[in-house]
């Protein structure tokens, strides 16, 4: 089995998503989001934790989720940049948003989380079918997963997973995968 370097996987999956047109990023991402919204941890979790997306860089658009996770009744939760890492936020419909470090929009107020999270979205640039996922190659997402118990799921294009991608100490894997093809559980 061929183990994949990240930084060559990483630009695989950039190239890929800036050959995306924006019908088909639209429609990718709400095959993708309709799975999400099916998932039985979904449909458990009173919390989730949910990123706002980089449209301009196709991150896969998840916020139907957030419009959704209210209409059900539930918290969200956003991170939040600080210094030493991402911390958790809890935002409403009437949150107010500005653009945070990386042009990752946060909101202007927030109040701490009632409860830790029992779905984390988490997005991902690539990942292989263990659950080991590559983003922009900060390890913000890591540091805060190590941490969390709550089910863990990314949502990512089905050719941006692979069979297994480089994994170094301090990853964490996701316990899923979302693609427009369905779910993966490593």
């Amino acid at each position: 089995m061929i183990i994949l370097e990240k930084a060559r996987w990483r630009a695989h999956c950039r190239a890929y998503r800036a050959g995306l047109s924006e019908g088909r990023y639209r429609a990718l991402s709400a095959r993708i989001v309709a799975h999400l919204l099916h998932l039985p941890e979904w449909t458990s979790a009173s919390v989730v934790a949910l990123y706002r997306p980089l449209r301009d860089r196709r991150e896969v658009d998840i916020g139907p989720l957030f419009s959704e996770a209210w209409a059900q009744g539930k918290t969200v939760l956003v991170p939040v940049i600080e210094a030493e890492g991402l911390r958790w936020a809890a935002v409403n419909p009437e949150t107010r948003w500005r653009p945070g470090p990386y042009s990752i929009e946060e909101p202007e107020s927030s109040s701490a989380p009632p409860s830790a999270p029992e779905l984390i979205v988490v997005p991902a640039l690539g990942a292989d079918r263990r659950g080991y996922r590559i983003g922009y190659g900060r390890g913000y997402y890591d540091r805060l997963l190590a941490g969390e118990e709550g089910f863990t799921v990314a949502p990512v294009y089905a050719a941006c997973v692979t069979d297994r991608l480089q994994a170094e100490a301090h990853d964490v894997p996701v316990r899923a995968l979302v693609t427009e093809e369905g779910v993966w559980r490593p």
